[in-house]
């Protein structure tokens, strides 16, 4: 609702929403997505997805809005699910109003061979990223129930390779550091409306659990778990 009121306020040329965002990990919705394109027709709307594969592995729905839609323009990168940051490489699904900017992309913000090869490679091989996403969800899971149930954590529903988390205030920098004169470095928010949170990048389960059993330890020792 507030979205749309801001939409309406401003009437912007350019909209641009991030779904799932960074750093809650929250995401729109279909139905919302889709209220939401059907009052912006007015503006060009961008769609970052950069997240959306950790629990959408399909392009179907995209490929169905972007045919809806004319001014939509859905963008992707392989710097997240298949972790491929250093290539600098990413997609984009147009809507039909946007011909001359796809035919300006193509022409002057290609890739190189090198990194076109390896995004294709990792584009073929589906069964090791999905059994890497399969392992990193279910950890995501594990996560949020147990920062659940650690006194004074509230940790946030995600839909990205991170979950967020609100934690006592009076344990911060304490917590900070205990866990990187352990080698352990995770986030801690540091901005005005996010100053008593955590993001946790998912790792290996291996490092999922030790971080967990860190935490517990350090509650442990101050008695507060």
């Amino acid at each position: 609702a507030r979205m749309e009121e801001i939409y309406h306020e401003s009437r912007p040329s350019l909209v641009l929403i991030s779904s799932p965002n960074n750093p809650t990990g929250n995401r729109l919705e279909a139905g919302e997505l889709e209220h939401l394109l059907g009052i912006m027709t007015g503006s060009v709307v961008v769609l970052d997805e950069a997240y959306s594969l950790f629990f959408n592995g399909s392009a179907a729905n995209v490929t169905d809005l972007v045919r809806r839609f004319p001014n939509l323009i859905v963008i992707r990168t392989f710097s997240k699910y298949y972790g491929l940051a250093g290539l600098r490489i990413g997609y984009a699904l147009t809507g039909g109003s946007h011909d001359r900017f796809a035919l300006f992309s193509a022409r002057y913000l290609g890739f190189n061979r090198l990194s076109e090869q390896v995004a294709l490679a990792a584009l073929d091989s589906k069964e090791y990223y999905g059994d890497v996403c399969r392992k990193m969800t279910s950890d995501l899971d594990m996560l949020f129930n147990e920062f659940s149930a650690m006194p004074g954590f509230r940790p946030f529903r995600s839909y990205a390779n991170f979950i967020l988390v609100e934690i006592p205030l009076s344990i911060k920098a304490d917590l900070k550091q205990y866990l990187s004169s352990r080698n352990m470095i995770i986030k801690f928010m540091d901005e005005e409306s996010l100053n008593s949170h955590i993001r946790v990048t998912i790792g290996t389960q291996e490092q999922n659990r030790l971080l967990v059993s860190m935490i517990k330890t350090f509650l442990k020792e101050r008695k507060i778990l």
